[in-house]
């Protein structure tokens, strides 16, 4: 049993808010108030409460995009794909509420569903797709963040840059070189 520093209002109805000093991350217990009137008298025990302290933020999630169809370039980091149906996989070490940044922009969660989390060796796996199509030239620099149920925001994935390219090259010419010569 330990005491913390606490302090309370008292609703005038019976009932009190307690408010507790800084907890440690990572606290977890039962937490018990008793009340002691201006004559010293102490109340009993409350009921217990379970209490589980977590301001440790989540590791930052990994980002890729799936079911591409065209090359990654390397040179430049950039994504060609002729894919408009943008699929990606985001990956975290625990599972929570999923973020989409584009360029840093929070994407509204309108423009995309999401499913999982799904377990995938221990991490939690979740599918995103667009709610419409990406145009040709389009580009992204989308990130992803994870927030735990504690309401702890993870750093932003490593961005990922894709650019939509559905248009053919032109078609060749051709010339016959005469060879009778």
């Amino acid at each position: 049993t330990s005491t913390v520093p606490s302090s309370f209002s008292d609703h005038g109805d019976g009932t009190y808010t307690v408010t507790t000093g800084t907890l440690a991350n990572g606290l977890a217990g039962n937490l018990q108030v008793t009340i002691t009137d201006t004559a010293g008298n102490e109340s009993p025990l409350s009921g217990a409460v379970s209490v589980s302290v977590d301001t440790a933020k989540p590791s930052a999630p990994t980002l890729a995009v799936a079911d591409d169809t065209g090359v990654d370039d390397t040179s430049n980091s950039v994504l060609l794909t002729s894919d408009v149906s943008l699929t990606l996989t985001v990956v975290s070490a625990e599972p929570g509420e999923l973020r989409l940044y584009d360029g840093g922009v929070l994407v509204p969660g309108t423009d995309y569903n999401v499913s999982g989390p799904v377990d995938n060796g221990g991490a939690a796996e979740y599918t995103v797709a667009f709610n419409q199509d990406a145009a040709d030239g389009d580009t992204f620099a989308l990130s992803a963040t994870i927030t735990d149920l504690a309401g702890n925001e993870s750093q932003h994935s490593a961005v990922r840059s894709v650019q939509i390219d559905t248009t053919a090259p032109d078609a060749p010419s051709m010339t016959v070189a005469d060879d009778t010569g």
